[in-house]
């Protein structure tokens, strides 16, 4: 009997738990369109509510957590490559792109209109990468030269552009830790951005002057993404234009930029994407395709076993300690299962049947419960909210062997929180957490 204390206890179990027990997984979010090129950027103002770009001058956007999107076209003359992302509200963003005449272009109604935006002093030729930090938006660009560096600190009123080509040929990603202190990366030396070496540049007064905080001794290569993990360790991927015998590297810090290290990755690979979600484990892709995952801090990489989906890896974005969410060909996204417990009777009797973790999850407005019989039984489900009470019975029959999946929509009185939905077999008993989202 499934008893109020017995669902109190396994709800205390699920807040005390949830972070250090929860399960993470990728997830590819198939409503996502899939692109022939990639999505370059993401960027997701809620947990719930993001948008994407590609370079086919599209944008996407959710406002459920990417299990549906809606998709517009830009239309001549903002028909041109977008690259990078700055998500004001629900209608509102800056996009960068790789065109000269409209390096970034504006629109305030969802992607309707756009216009472009009017940057004083030094003038961009593209904007490869953007970050947010509260009112402050910051943008570097181009990976093929004219190093700039944009920032507005008024969410977006006003622009400025200052000249970074003292420091570097070409700039692509910038990360910043407060409205002071942040980080730039690309290339050095050379003609072009493809022959030069790879650096890291730090500022502490916004930008308006910059330290030469790492440069590599390879040559032909340049620096692509930046990552933080928290304010202290961060991963920059550096990318490189024709294989080498010391291979291809990734690098990171520790002490938030100031110092970095030199990682071996592969022999060979067009490295662009790059996160991770602890020291231990983390993730790198590209244009060569496929994705590669490290369990061990980077000591080894192997091909991710998503890698037939998580294609041409461009851009992870950390949207806070239990959300990741990632472009490429399509839409992915890192989270707990949120698996409270899992309670059976004390029983001889080998496991029959297995129930999966409700998708999605957190949901609204519905979600599927799926679960597998391997021999005949009378399966109820039940669904309880978090204090035991019954909210809804949704399966009371006797069932053969086979995988079912039920659809669970809560009506429009039930308020958002936790619930559990439990699945019980004449033998066995399974109760898992989920998340409604109201």
């Amino acid at each position: 009997m499934f008893t109020l204390s017995r669902i109190t206890s396994i709800l205390l179990l699920a807040f005390q738990s949830l972070f250090t027990q929860a399960t993470y997984q990728w997830t590819l979010l198939k409503a996502s369109p899939v692109q022939s090129g990639r999505y370059e950027d993401i960027k997701f103002i809620t947990p719930q509510q993001g948008w994407a770009v590609s370079g086919a001058s599209t944008i996407i956007m959710t406002n459920n957590g990417g299990e549906t999107w809606e998709t517009l076209q830009a239309v001549a003359p903002y028909k041109v490559y977008f690259r990078s992302l700055a998500l004001i509200n629900s209608t509102k963003a800056f996009i960068g792109t790789l065109n000269s005449i409209y390096p970034l272009i504006v629109t305030s109604n969802s992607g309707k209109k756009f216009s472009p935006v009017v940057i004083k002093e030094k003038q961009p030729t593209a904007i490869c990468g953007m970050y947010q930090y509260k009112n402050s938006i910051y943008g570097v660009g181009a990976y093929f030269g004219n190093a700039t560096f944009i920032r507005s600190q008024d969410s977006g009123a006003n622009w400025i552009g200052i000249d970074m080509m003292p420091y570097a040929n070409s700039l692509v990603d910038c990360y910043f830790f407060n409205d002071s202190v942040g980080l730039t990366i690309g290339s050095v030396g050379g003609t072009s951005f493809g022959n030069g070496n790879s650096v890291v540049l730090r500022t502490t007064n916004r930008g308006n002057s910059w330290e030469t905080v790492y440069k590599s001794e390879r040559f032909n290569e340049w620096g692509w993404k930046l990552f933080f993990i928290n304010d202290s360790v961060g991963y920059a991927s550096i990318e490189r234009m024709q294989t080498t015998v010391g291979g291809i590297y990734y690098i990171k810090t520790t002490d938030r930029g100031m110092t970095w290290s030199d990682h071996y990755f592969l022999k060979d690979y067009d490295v662009e994407g790059i996160g991770f979600w602890n020291e231990n484990t983390g993730w790198i892709g590209g244009w060569t395709g496929p994705t590669y995952q490290t369990l061990d801090g980077g000591t080894t990489w192997k091909t991710f076993t998503m890698s037939n989906t998580m294609y041409h890896l461009n851009r992870i974005r950390k949207i806070n300690d239990t959300l990741m969410y990632g472009a490429g060909t399509q839409i992915y996204r890192y989270s707990p299962s949120l698996v409270a417990a899992v309670e059976r009777e004390e029983t001889k009797t080998p496991i029959t049947f297995f129930v999966a973790q409700n998708y999605p999850n957190p949901f609204n407005p519905n979600t599927t419960i799926e679960f597998t019989l391997a021999e005949a039984s009378i399966v109820r489900v039940n669904i309880y909210n978090s204090i035991g009470q019954l909210v809804e019975g949704i399966m009371d029959n006797p069932k053969p062997a086979g995988t079912y999946r039920l659809q669970w929509r809560p009506s429009p009185e039930l308020s958002g929180g936790v619930y559990f939905y439990q699945v019980q077999t004449e033998t066995q008993t399974v109760t898992h957490s989920m998340l409604y989202l109201k």
